[in-house]
């Protein structure tokens, strides 16, 4: 929603947005600020059988998971009048079927589509990104490639830095059609280090490293709490800022780590919560446990040039290495 949010923002004035989504993206705090900046110019049309699709899907993996998905978007852009389908069809996030489309086309007709990819792996082992092998990685290549050769792609933005590096090393046919973006970083707030100091009740004299976004295990919670217990980090504080797993919550219960460090906003924030959590960091946290894929809190760190704590793992690694921003950030791996 926050790639929707931003489409929306960037509207021309004579033109209008139809968002398909599930219904349960209605509960979502983000979905309500795509309404607010859409207006009335936006139409939003709900995707029926949600509970169905979602227990069809449930174990489902790699391909399979993909043609779900391919199947799903087929079935609702058939069920919409021609009048609502647009010009352009847009996919915030096409990995939900990049390697169907690469195989059985577009679900979306003969209408222009474009979308952003995050997950594509094939190419990291020859960039040199430190990750694990993909035994598909050649049928992965072979469908990427034709996903790009398909006619009806008008353009494909990723976020991922070494893949817009290896399609224009190798320019395999259509790779004028691939465009690199920074993930998203827009802080906007008001306040400085001080205020978000007296807004989360750090202590002055602390070092404050942030933990931020969706707090489930992969961010690495385990390493963090390891990492405050060695005697070089015992004046930080850990501000942990995004609603937690309930695995989390029960990892810092358990933590022998004393509560007066860890300080917690278990929950969605607004806008203005976030510009204070960047404010108030020296480290932001991005050792995450078996993640390799690309990372908004990377670009946030450097838009704040608050220096990172990372394993050199995956494309945080591989895109802090190619443009360092901090010469404090520091390196605890790899893991």
């Amino acid at each position: 929603m926050q790639y929707v949010k931003r489409m929306v923002e960037g509207l021309k004035e004579d033109k209008f947005i139809h968002l398909s989504t599930f219904p349960s993206s209605q509960s979502h705090p983000a979905f309500l600020e795509v309404l607010e900046a859409g207006g009335d110019r936006l139409v939003v049309h709900l995707i029926k059988g949600e509970k169905i699709f979602n227990r069809i899907i449930r174990g489902k993996k790699g391909l399979p998971l993909q043609l779900a998905y391919w199947l799903l978007f087929r079935s609702h852009w058939r069920s919409l009048p021609s009048t609502h389908r647009g010009e352009l069809v847009e996919v915030p996030y096409l990995d939900y079927c990049t390697y169907t489309i690469g195989l059985l086309g577009s679900p979306f007709g003969t209408t222009p589509f474009q979308g952003v990819v995050m997950r594509p792996d094939f190419h990291w082992q020859e960039m040199g990104v430190k990750a694990p092998v993909s035994s598909l990685k050649f049928v992965k290549k072979w469908l990427f490639l034709r996903l790009l050769r398909n006619r009806k792609l008008e353009e494909l933005v990723s976020i991922d830095p070494s893949l817009v590096d290896w399609i224009y090393c190798n320019a395999p046919l259509g790779f004028k059609k691939i465009r690199y973006m920074e993930d998203p970083s827009d802080l906007k707030g008001v306040g400085d280090r001080w205020t978000a100091i007296d807004y989360y009740s750090i202590p002055m004299s602390s070092k404050v490293i942030l933990l931020f976004g969706a707090i489930d295990e992969r961010k690495g919670v385990r390493a963090l709490l390891d990492l405050m217990g060695q005697s070089a980090f015992q004046d930080c504080i850990a501000l942990i800022v995004g609603q937690q797993s309930n695995e989390v919550r029960r990892i810092l219960r358990a933590t022998e780590i004393p509560a007066e460090r860890l300080i917690c906003a278990d929950r969605y924030v607004d806008s203005q919560e976030e510009w204070l959590a960047f404010q108030a960091a020296d480290y932001v946290w991005l050792a995450y446990d078996n993640f390799f894929g690309p990372s908004g809190v990377l670009s946030q760190a450097r838009q704040v040039n608050a220096a990172i704590i990372y394993n050199g793992m995956g494309l945080i690694g591989y895109s802090y290495n190619m443009n360092p921003f901090n010469t404090n950030s520091y390196l605890i791996g790899p893991t």
